[in-house]
């Protein structure tokens, strides 16, 4: 990896960590659905082919599978809350996707097979037992296949790479998105609510209630919609800026074919009717955070092995 590359990948990142800023602060529900809808589906499809040729970051075998399952499970229970199916309104799938991330703790951290899998099962209980007892991690629950997903582990994979490469602009960068979240969600000009297909779109997605929840923070909609459709679209633009970087472009054509026709048909899925879209789709998004998981601790665990040898000078 050269350093010439990493710099033009960081100032294209700043440019679209403002452009992002600005189109969410005068389009925000236009934006949000609009990345939604046609990055998103692209960004889930490329990033779970790269994460494969790297075996999710897990061990050589095939302890993986532990949450892919979660994710089907997950995928299960929404669908069948969405058609009236009493028991599934009882399970929270917060509660399931944070056990998940605990979990995951337990596939990178303990090598032998058996351990490893009873140890998944632990941490998946404790914070599924944990979430419905107590809000604040009930809290924390709702935002991690959410804000803290698309806002929170983007900085810190930016923060890795600043630190691997020890990029000013990269650091400039963080700091930037910082600052525009914050501003976005508190300081938005007007009182606007959802209508129409966004309003559609949120009553019937995973979203109506993480928005509530920023409201609460918020104050007003304009301001959650404007952070969400920030984030969100940064977050996806990020992704695909790091082309000269990590790579994930390099695949088969034969893959990249397959992509294109599944991403286009999520699209035009999307297009035909609202409802089925959010509806095929919400699997494929939450198996990409979950899938995700063993990469984000890794990522953390670097940032503060970094922290502490600072620290220790």
């Amino acid at each position: 990896m050269s350093l010439l590359s990493v710099q033009h990948v960081d100032g294209l990142n700043t440019g679209f960590i403002i452009l992002s800023a600005i189109a969410a602060v005068f389009f925000p529900f236009e934006l949000f659905i609009g990345s939604y809808i046609i990055l998103g589906p692209l960004h889930y499809l490329t990033e779970l082919n790269w994460l494969k040729d790297r075996r999710f970051f897990i061990a050589s075998d095939k302890r993986f599978l532990l949450l892919v399952a979660l994710s089907v499970l997950v995928t299960f229970i929404y669908l069948a809350s969405k058609v009236s199916v009493s028991w599934a309104s009882h399970l929270s799938l917060s509660a399931l996707i944070l056990g998940g991330l605990l979990g995951s703790i337990a596939l990178l951290a303990i090598r032998q097979m058996v351990y490893s899998i009873i140890g998944f099962f632990v941490l998946l209980f404790i914070g599924y037992f944990l979430t419905t007892m107590w809000k604040p991690i009930w809290l924390l629950a709702l935002f991690v296949p959410t804000v803290i997903h698309v806002y929170f582990f983007t900085l810190a994979f930016m923060w890795y790479g600043s630190l691997k490469v020890r990029s000013v602009l990269g650091y400039f960068n963080i700091i930037l998105l910082i600052a525009a979240g914050v501003i976005l969600l508190y300081f938005s000009p007007s009182q606007v609510s959802p209508s129409g297909t966004l309003g559609q779109f949120m009553s019937i997605s995973r979203f109506n209630s993480l928005s509530s929840t920023l409201l609460a923070l918020s104050g007003h909609w304009r301001g959650v919609q404007s952070f969400l459709a920030f984030a969100y679209t940064y977050h996806y633009l990020n992704w695909f800026s790091k082309t000269s970087i990590i790579r994930w472009h390099e695949i088969p054509t034969g893959k990249w074919i397959t992509v294109i026709v599944l991403w286009l048909s999520s699209v035009g899925l999307f297009l035909w009717d609202i409802r089925a879209g959010v509806f095929a789709l919400f699997g494929l998004s939450i198996l990409h955070v979950v899938m995700e998981f063993p990469l984000n601790i890794r990522s953390i665990q670097y940032i503060a092995h970094r922290l502490m040898r600072l620290n220790q000078h």
